[in-house]
């Protein structure tokens, strides 16, 4: 109940500021506990996980990355999880793995992936339901056995800006990026450069679109190549690209 001003019956002012204090240190705390800055792969793969469990769920897990980390295993970001990794530092898979793989929300933001290595998504796989925001970022040496050099999106969106794709290359189609079953594309200030797709019947150097759809603003494809079509974009039917 509540008397004159909203204020509770029967609590001195004291008594309501001691209240209100241990709110604030509970929320303080809660939020502690959900960011984080790492500086191994085993402290890297601890905060992610951590995102996803139940005190961390329904927010946004910052974690700092403090230091170059080189993963042993790609790191999973799972459905119910949003994360948002800081550098500026950089991310390496050692040419052998993929470095992440999210279902949930992934955000990167003045990280440097490089040498990442999958069947698609060399260094980055999006799964149904899940996105990627990446700014002020870079994506090196990523390459993937089937489709997306870097990044490879199914039924996902995918949101770049300020990001720089070097050396990238997969072997059907995407030599940067593929999109696939409903998925969306967002492309802003970036560039292509030396992204690659090398089957004979592959297509999209750097971009490519199977039943989806991308926008491109201001971002520039320098020497990306294709052994077929489209050595830069590669566009298929149900595909929209403005």
């Amino acid at each position: 109940m509540s008397g004159e001003h909203g204020q509770p019956l029967g609590l001195p002012a004291p008594v309501r500021r001691s209240l209100l204090a241990v709110l604030v240190v509970a929320v303080a705390v809660a939020s502690d506990a959900c960011d984080a800055s790492v500086g191994d792969a085993a402290a890297l793969a601890a905060a992610v996980k951590r995102a996803g469990s139940d005190a961390c769920v329904g927010r946004t897990s910052t974690v700092a990355v403090t230091a170059d980390i080189a993963l042993a295993a790609p790191v999973h970001v799972w459905a119910n999880a949003s994360v948002s990794l800081v550098g500026p530092r950089a991310i390496s898979g050692a040419g052998d793995h993929g470095l992440f793989v999210t279902r949930g929300r992934l955000a990167l933001s003045g990280l440097r992936l490089a040498d990442g290595a999958a069947a698609s998504g060399g260094c980055v796989f999006v799964g149904a339901g899940g996105s990627l925001a990446a700014s002020n970022a870079s994506f090196v040496r990523c390459a993937a056995a089937n489709y997306g050099g870097a990044i490879y999106a199914s039924g996902a969106e995918v949101a770049l800006r300020n990001v720089s794709f070097a050396r990238t290359s997969a072997a059907y189609v995407g030599g940067a990026v593929s999109a696939t079953t409903r998925s969306s594309v967002r492309v802003v200030d970036c560039t292509f450069e030396a992204t690659t797709v090398t089957r004979a019947a592959a297509g999209g150097g750097a971009l490519a679109l199977m039943m989806s759809e991308a926008t491109i603003v201001a971002s520039a494809f320098l020497g990306t190549r294709s052994a077929a079509a489209g050595g830069a974009l590669y566009v298929e039917d149900e595909s929209n690209c403005s």
